[in-house]
């Protein structure tokens, strides 16, 4: 895509928008280094929105491989667990057996949940550890959950980014007609 350049009143040249966002421009000498100081940020500003662009590629490949792995280790039946029962207690509790010997077993009390309460048995190993694990998971699908929004945002930014740049290269046409003819 070319521009016919303007600067001062003065037609300078013409400006080329290569698809990579790289500028370049066909002027007289003079005329060029002028040209080269106003452009000079929106060169800087193209190669940073590339290497942005490719950062974001990326980030977004690896949030796909990322959501395929929670996928296959099945962790999301580990948060569901934690959303069932993260509000529920444990609770201790003692019987008799028949030799009149008192001994201890844990329950997993739930309050208007269904089931009420789950068998733990004699130690709480076990539950502590699927507990915790559940909880990371948890925690991990938030963070995901958050990469994802983030990944939105930065889509948004990046595409005002690009419509910007269309802008300044309609506001260079609008010029460079309306002084060349």
């Amino acid at each position: 895509m070319s521009y016919k350049a303007v600067l001062g009143g003065q037609a300078i040249g013409v400006v080329y928008l290569t698809p990579c966002l790289r500028i370049s421009v066909c002027a007289s000498t003079e005329k060029i280094t002028r040209l080269e100081r106003v452009l000079k940020d929106l060169l800087v500003s193209a190669e940073l929105f590339n290497q942005a662009e490719e950062c974001y590629k990326r980030l977004v490949e690896d949030y796909r491989e990322l959501v395929e792995v929670l996928r296959r280790l099945k962790l999301l039946e580990l948060v569901d667990f934690y959303e069932k029962y993260r509000n529920c207690s444990v609770e201790k509790t003692w019987v008799l057996n028949k030799q009149k010997k008192k001994y201890y077993y844990y329950y997993l009390k739930c309050k208007g949940g269904e089931p009420r309460s789950i068998y733990l048995g004699r130690s709480l190993g076990a539950y502590n550890k699927l507990k915790q694990v559940s909880k990371r998971a948890f925690e991990l699908k938030q963070l995901i959950i958050r990469v994802g929004e983030l990944l939105v945002e930065i889509e948004k930014e990046v595409l005002l980014y690009m419509e910007n740049l269309k802008q300044i290269g309609e506001i260079i046409t609008l010029q460079s007609n309306h002084k060349f003819s």
